[in-house]
């Protein structure tokens, strides 16, 4: 897969197929659209294209109150992306004067002139342009000015719900990760470098590492105590997170990631982590004496161990 972040210089000789969207998550739905491109990008022998943007649009646009917690940060959404069959992906610089360009513009001087586009694909609720004026019907009028084909790729549903984003971020802040996964097709990943922290759980005979996050953007769930996997290099192993403010210790506000790893006693400062989560084990708690934690810990170790 090429990486193309040059929007400015950029000129495809060859016709392609082309996606666009920002894909947070690259959940089923994504995979879906995805799978759409690549049909038609080899029935046609020509290249496979998605175009997405960084930042997330809305981290630009909404106001603070409003920003979202990204599902994926760049960084995840290229490795994701490597393991298909894209051919290229584009990353558009994304800032507020990119945000008024209109979407008759951004068809006509980016897909067509700057990637060739022959075939565009877009979710059934793809919206593009300045104020989201673009949509699926806007773009088939253009596909007839500016001879292309545009093509709709429908919701994909688990039951009644179709899959999205934004459902995909209610059920992380719920903490139902199981959920999450199923409609990931994969486990939700965070990723993190190791800090010094208190050493309270070493002391505790539960060692923990504790994580400053690569992209303060990304979305964290619910707090709580989860059963996780833990990357460490070519390193995987069971573990368990927790998720909050330590009310048992500590009285202050302050939120932090704690990763227990079964059987590793390495020690990781400043290594970067990745854990993968499979299990909201229960909520966060405070209670009557560190030996009460420890009781509860070991309780949590043992359902950790069997998922």
């Amino acid at each position: 897969m090429e990486i193309i972040k040059d929007i400015e210089n950029l000129r495809l000789p060859s016709p392609s197929a082309v996606t666009v969207g920002t894909f947070d998550g690259l959940h089923k739905g994504h995979f879906k659209i995805l799978e759409e491109l690549f049909t038609i990008a080899q029935g046609k022998k020509i290249a496979s294209v998605l175009v997405t943007f960084h930042p997330h649009p809305r981290l630009i646009l909404d106001s603070n109150n409003d920003k979202i917690g990204l599902l994926t940060t760049i960084e995840e959404k290229i490795e994701i992306l490597q393991a298909t069959k894209l051919d290229k992906l584009i990353i558009i610089p994304f800032g507020r004067s990119f945000s008024q360009i209109s979407y008759e513009t951004f068809v006509r001087d980016i897909l067509i002139k700057k990637i060739n586009a022959r075939s565009v694909i877009v979710g059934y609720d793809h919206a593009f342009g300045k104020n989201r004026e673009g949509n699926y019907d806007k773009l088939s009028e253009l596909s007839v000015k500016y001879n292309f084909e545009a093509y709709k790729v429908e919701p994909f549903k688990i039951g009644d719900m179709a899959v999205s984003s934004t459902q995909l971020r209610s059920m992380i802040m719920k903490g139902e990760i199981e959920k999450v996964d199923f409609m990931l097709g994969r486990k939700y990943t965070i990723r993190g470098r190791v800090i010094k922290g208190d050493a309270r759980g070493k002391e505790m005979k539960f060692p923990t590492a504790n994580l400053s996050l690569e992209n303060k953007n990304k979305l964290i769930p619910l707090n709580g105590v989860y059963a996780v996997d833990v990357e460490y290099g070519s390193i995987l192993k069971k573990g368990m997170m927790n998720i909050g403010y330590r009310p048992t210790f500590d009285k202050n506000k302050e939120r932090h990631i704690e990763v227990h790893i079964f059987d590793f006693d390495k020690e990781i400062y400043g290594e970067i982590l990745n854990i993968y989560i499979k299990k909201r084990l229960r909520a966060e708690k405070k209670f009557n004496s560190g030996q009460e934690l420890i009781t509860q810990l070991k309780i949590d170790k043992q359902e950790s161990m069997k998922i």
